[in-house]
């Protein structure tokens, strides 16, 4: 009885060492194959840093080439501006409108890759700011194309002009750059009045005058689609044609004043062209201007006023 019985506990020890050893040795086997996984995590891990440090490294690096470049290049601009205006100034004082033409040209073209950027911002320029313009002329795919192709040109020559007449510390308006202003213009001239006829140029130079009012209009007239009663175009080009019939600084030939616009009558106009609600519309979306406007005047007054009290004063002293 007593051998069955310690018979009985060394099975059931053994037992418990066998089923102790298969679990050891499926924990062991789990183990191992945790530890291949974290080393298979670990490795795609570390690959990935590598490559992010990789493209970090690279991207500090083109950043780096690039403003080195950008430096060198304006360090020779500026170098040269100085050697051109020296040496012309030894030998003719009077020839700075023909250095500003020189330094234009130079910056267009010693450039290739700042050239390219310029033209494709100054042609998506010309669609939001002349499209208006382009479909009022009803033009042909491939009369558009060269018009707008002309327009870009333009709008680069005044920007490299002003940035060489910047670069002497001249204002935009200098006179040293009127000889190639006009010229940008009587190249475009030529091609406005080739594709729009004799009159061509003439209506492209009120559109320029009127731009501003265009814009805003046009505007007005996007944001009316959401009211139900959308603001045709032929209600746009009445509204800029009253702004600009009225405006004292369009009829000297310059352009629209905005500070000149009598909102109050453009108002009154609006509302025998408008629905109720478009009218609303258009008075909510040129509140801003009118009070703007207001308080420019107001100021204005005031300053007015302060300056003749002192004068006062001084008279009286």
């Amino acid at each position: 009885m007593i051998f069955n019985k310690r018979t009985g506990i060394i099975f059931l020890a053994c037992a418990a060492i066998i089923v102790g050893a298969i679990f050891a040795r499926r924990a062991h086997q789990a183990l191992d194959a945790t530890d291949a996984q974290r080393a298979r995590l670990l490795a795609k891990i570390t690959a990935l840093t590598t490559r992010l440090h990789a493209a970090e490294s690279d991207l500090a690096q083109a950043r780096a080439d690039w403003e080195d470049e950008q430096a060198s290049t304006s360090d020779s601009y500026r170098a040269a501006i100085r050697s051109t205006l020296w040496g012309r100034r030894l030998a003719n004082p009077d020839s700075k409108s023909e250095v500003i033409e020189k330094l234009a040209s130079k910056r267009l073209n010693d450039d290739p890759k700042y050239q390219e950027l310029r033209r494709k911002e100054m042609q998506l320029n010309v669609e939001r700011d002349y499209g208006l313009f382009l479909a009022k002329e009803n033009l042909t795919p491939d009369q558009a194309a060269k018009f707008k192709k002309a327009l870009a040109g333009r709008e680069m020559d005044r920007a490299d002009l002003k940035m060489a007449l910047e670069s002497q510390g001249l204002a935009a308006d200098d006179p040293s750059g009127l000889v190639i202003k006009q010229q940008a213009d009587d190249a475009l001239r030529q091609v406005a009045e080739d594709i729009l006829g004799p009159d061509g140029f003439a209506r492209l130079d009120a559109y320029d005058r009127q731009k501003t009012i265009w814009d805003k209009m046009s505007d007005c007239a996007v944001r009316s689609a959401g009211v139900g009663s959308p603001v045709s175009r032929a209600q746009v080009e009445q509204l800029v044609d009253y702004i600009a019939q009225n405006n004292p600084d369009y009829q000297e030939g310059k352009a629209v004043n905005e500070a000149r616009i009598d909102w109050s009558a453009v108002h009154d106009y609006a509302r025998t062209i408008m629905t109720p609600e478009q009218f609303d519309l258009f008075k909510s979306f040129t509140a801003n201007d009118v009070i703007s406007q207001k308080l420019k005047r107001a100021l204005d007054a005031i300053g007015e006023a302060a300056g003749g009290q002192n004068a006062d004063g001084a008279a009286a002293e």
